[in-house]
């Protein structure tokens, strides 16, 4: 056993060390000093022992000191000792040789009480200070990583990674930097973002902090990785996907639950342990936001996160570790491993780290190389090679010049992986293509990808594969893969195209495969194939099924021009763009479909779209001819479209106001037949969300609510809470809750302010997930407007509607049916706020133009004349008797009695013709009452 182990490095100054030494001894303390190991020797079975048979490490923390690996090594080892007793300096005692502690990177350690070299003579009675407090027992116990967990189980840390101790250092300072207020002005919580170029070995440096620095996060590491295309939005479901996989592992229920929440109540669940927990967000899209970070937060008091991200200069104010290529310590290890360094090599092997600043996949090429030419190429040997290879890039020369050496099977694996890249290929798929184009057996496929992870070409598991991007610059550099990349874009595209048409025997796998086939249609080699377009298909349909009818639209386009001879793609693509709120576009497509004719499914579909998008513009007398033919001609779409269809047809009849029809059409449809076990999920949820609508329409409030609960449960429930039907049926709840709904009693109240919150938060998904070219968009902010004018909150209200209003008449049109709803709300704020004469103007337009456009008995039309009575009443117009006349003799036969405008419209002919003053007074205490149930 040991009292002392002294830390230094011979870099700087060992004469400290030897004075240190001298000192300690001569006052009869045992003391471990290491004289053997060179820079960049691995850490030895004798120093490892000797360490954890010590009580107190001293260290001579040089400026050298932070650069030597093995140094940190034990550094780290004394402060985990340390942390595991309750603090992390307990076994630590510093001397400073230097003039100031700039050099020192661990907060812990730069807060300490450090001894000046100056003051060795003290050094003896502080080091009997510590040992006194430490009792007896070394630190033979100091690696307890069974206690912390990881999720997804894997096993913990980081294969193959090396030193960088100084950036594990700035990765654990950035998270506890908090408990340290007066070390570090701290702006944020504990976060921390690293940075840096392709293959520099981000992923590893964190693994290898999650590993090393364990025992400040006992509450679990939690990794998730949110690479991928689509950009951050994304990326963001990506994340809530894995959280709500996490929740599940963790016994935390998350059904029925929207995203959000699923993080709120998974922190809530770690935080109970008492203990931090690390959370780390991997392959964050570069282009991210600076606002952007917040969306992949989980909100626990005690979690820490850690953000990895090829962009740099993100994070204002955040603390970033921006990374650069290994040290030359770290880099002499690395190379080591593959070819021990001898005396007369250790300037070439420098010289080598250097010249590929040190990057991690170089360097391991490089190793590779060594390893592989059995030492027939020497250090001084490869780094003049380098030297002639690199002309300005050496990296991607030491790179290339490993894979120039790969086996055709390895080259081929390559060649694959980036014709299906960005998404990792499941090892099946890749084995399926390769084989198609030389019949390799699967065992020399696996073979191959087991070589190029060993060498860090691809990384992965053992299902999905991804060769590293730098690998395939390499490759694509050094020339035509084994076999020409136009054959493997047509194997892969062919084997794809077959899967997906059998998706549902594939369903975990169905969205990777969907990612690939994207990538190689879009490639060049596949140009005038037409299997392109043959993967487009069964993308865009999966992308509707998905209900994601952006992406479903923009594919059905890309497919449409590709083929300007099809009718039917040009029908396919004007149903995607009706169903992605891009009317205008839609109506071109399919007059176009229409023009070229086809047979009469076709036909049919072409009509069906353009009286959809001419209804979706606000031009029904357009489109009531259209709906004619069809009716003439007793068209009906394939069975699994005949709901959707039936869907259409009934929100024409109801922008109409012939609502009575409209739900004729649709009640047996959202109520099928319990036996039938082929209706479409989907169709039947968009039934019972228009049938929802129209129940809103006629005030039944409360089923209006009940029902869209029912479609909302159904998405939570499945983890897909950004499907387009999930969104509208949010928004349907929203407004059902929040309606007064005078003739249903007991009507719940306590989840109006949800419903405020739940409508921003739908706004935003729906302008996420169908485009800023829908119209979906700013038709959720009119009616989060709506709510929010019928809640009193005037204000807030006209800054969510003016802006929506331009939006919709510069997609629509200001005469536009939505367009004038949302004028109808921005009235209501102006007659809440008793300013009448400007209500009773706004209104006035709103009326006569809704007349016009959906008819003076339509409930909106209706709903418009009644405020307009009510503020001209106010403002002393003698219209507004006729004006409240005339909707009580239509409600009886529009929309019945029993509903919420009829009900108002009975307040007002009584109040209206009292003295105004005491009307409003009266209609101020019913607010007033409102407010109090609301709770504000």
């Amino acid at each position: 056993m040991y009292d002392v182990f002294l830390s230094f490095t011979r870099k700087g100054h060992p004469a400290v060390a030897d004075v240190s030494f001298q000192r300690l001894t001569e006052a009869g303390l045992r003391v471990y000093r290491d004289t053997a190991n060179q820079p960049g020797d691995s850490i030895s079975d004798e120093i490892v022992t000797a360490l954890r048979k010590s009580r107190l490490v001293v260290v001579v923390y040089s400026a050298a000191y932070s650069r030597r690996w093995a140094g940190q090594w034990e550094f780290i080892q004394a402060y985990l000792a340390g942390a595991a007793e309750g603090d992390a300096t307990r076994r630590l005692l510093i001397i400073n040789p230097e003039p100031d502690d700039q050099h020192i990177v661990p907060y812990a350690a730069s807060d300490m009480m450090m001894l000046p070299a100056a003051d060795l003579a003290r050094l003896p009675d502080l080091v009997r200070e510590k040992l006194d407090r430490l009792g007896t027992a070394t630190m033979s116990g100091i690696r307890r990583f069974t206690q912390t967990q990881w999720l997804p189980p894997t096993i913990p840390g980081s294969f193959g990674h090396l030193g960088r101790f100084g950036d594990l250092w700035r990765v654990h300072n950035a998270l506890t930097g908090v408990e340290r207020p007066l070390k570090i002005k701290t702006r944020s919580g504990p976060a921390a973002l690293v940075s840096g170029m392709a293959g520099i070995g981000k992923t590893s440096l964190v693994r290898a902090f999650a590993w090393t620095f364990e025992a400040a996060h006992r509450g679990g590491v939690h990794w998730t990785s949110v690479g991928g295309d689509g950009g951050v939005d994304a990326a963001v479901a990506r994340f809530h996907v894995q959280v709500r996989r996490l929740a599940d592992a963790m016994g935390v229920p998350s059904t029925g639950e929207s995203d959000d929440r699923v993080a709120v109540l998974v922190a809530d669940h770690l935080d109970k342990g008492g203990q931090p927990h690390l959370w780390v967000v991997d392959d964050l899209p570069v282009d991210l936001g600076h606002g952007d970070l917040d969306r992949f937060v989980v909100p626990g008091s005690l979690a820490r996160h850690v953000f990895i991200t090829r962009r740099a200069g993100l994070g204002a104010g955040l603390a970033t570790v921006p990374l650069t290529g290994l040290g030359e310590t770290d880099g002499l290890a690395l190379l080591h491993e593959a070819r021990p360094i001898t005396g007369a090599d250790r300037r070439a092997a420098t010289s080598i780290i250097e010249r590929l600043d040190g990057h991690p996949l170089a360097l391991r090429a490089v190793a590779r190389r060594l390893r592989q030419t059995m030492g027939l190429l020497s250090y001084a040997e490869l780094d003049a090679r380098l030297d002639t290879l690199g002309a300005g890039d050496a990296v991607g020369a030491a790179i290339r010049e490993s894979v120039r050496s790969l086996p055709p099977i390895e080259r081929m694996v390559i060649g694959v992986a980036a014709m299906l890249a960005p998404a990792p290929a499941p090892a099946r798929l890749l084995g399926d293509v390769i084989a198609s184009l030389r019949n390799e057996p699967d065992l020399a496929v696996a073979d191959g990808l087991d070589d190029l992870r060993r060498h860090g070409f691809v990384s992965g598991d053992n299902d999905r594969w991804q060769v590293h991007p730098l690998v395939v610059e390499a490759a694509a550099a050094l020339g035509p893969p084994p076999v020409p990349a136009t054959r493997i874009g047509a194997a892969a595209a062919t084997i794809l195209i077959d899967r997906l048409a059998d998706a549902h025997a594939h369903p975990a796998e169905t969205s990777l495969l969907v990612r690939h086939a994207e990538a190689v249609a879009s490639r060049p080699e596949l140009t005038g194939t037409g299997l392109a377009e043959g993967l487009r298909r069964p993308v865009a349909r999966h992308h509707d099924r998905a209900g994601d009818p952006a992406r479903a639209a923009a594919v059905w386009r890309a497919v449409a021009a590709a083929d300007p001879g099809s009718a039917a793609d040009h029908a396919d693509a004007a149903l995607a763009c009706v169903s992605n709120g891009e009317f205008a576009v839609a109506a071109t497509l399919a007059n176009q479909a229409i023009m070229l004719g086809g047979p009469a499914d076709v036909s049919g579909r072409a009509r069906w779209a353009l009286a959809a998008a001419l209804d979706g513009l606000g031009r029904y007398l357009d489109a009531e001819p259209v709906w004619a033919v069809l009716e003439a001609i007793r068209w009906q779409p394939e069975s699994g479209r005949r709901i959707v269809f039936a869907v259409s047809r009934a929100r024409s009849l109801a922008a109409q106001g012939r609502l009575r029809s409209a739900l004729e059409l649709l009640e047996p449809l959202s109520r099928p037949d319990p036996q039938a076990s082929t209706v479409d999920p989907d169709q039947l949820n968009a039934a019972r969300i228009e049938t929802a609508r129209l129940l809103l329409l006629t005030s039944s409030e409360r089923q209006a609510r009940e029902m869209a609960e029912t479609v909302v449960a159904y998405y939570r429930d499945r983890d897909a809470t950004s499907h387009i039907r999930c969104l509208e049926a949010e928004l349907v709840w929203a407004e059902a809750a929040v309606a007064l709904a005078l003739f249903e009693l007991r009507s719940d109240t306590s989840r109006w302010r949800e419903a405020e919150l739940l409508l921003a938060d739908t706004e935003q998904r729906f302008r996420e997930v169908a485009g800023h070219e829908s119209v979906f968009g700013p038709a959720a902010a009119v009616q989060r407007g709506l709510v929010l004018a019928r809640l009193g909150k005037q204000s807030e209200a006209r800054a969510v509607l003016t802006p929506a209003l331009n939006e919709i008449a510069a997609l629509l049109s200001d005469r536009h049916p939505l367009h004038l709803r949302g004028r109808y709300a921005l009235a209501l704020t102006y007659l809440q706020l008793n300013e009448h004469r400007v209500a009773a103007g706004q209104l006035a337009e709103v009326w006569r133009a809704q007349c016009e456009v959906v008819g003076p008995g339509h409930p909106d039309t209706l709903n418009t004349q009644l405020e307009f009575a009510i503020s001209a009443r106010y403002s002393g117009s003698p219209e507004w008797k006729s004006l409240l006349d005339g909707v009580w003799s239509r409600l009886p036969g529009e929309i019945g009695r029993e509903n919420d405008l009829y009900g108002r419209t009975l307040v007002a002919k009584g109040l209206l013709p009292v003295i105004p003053t005491a009307a409003v007074k009266f209609l101020n205490k019913i607010e007033i009452k409102r407010k109090k149930l609301r709770g504000e």
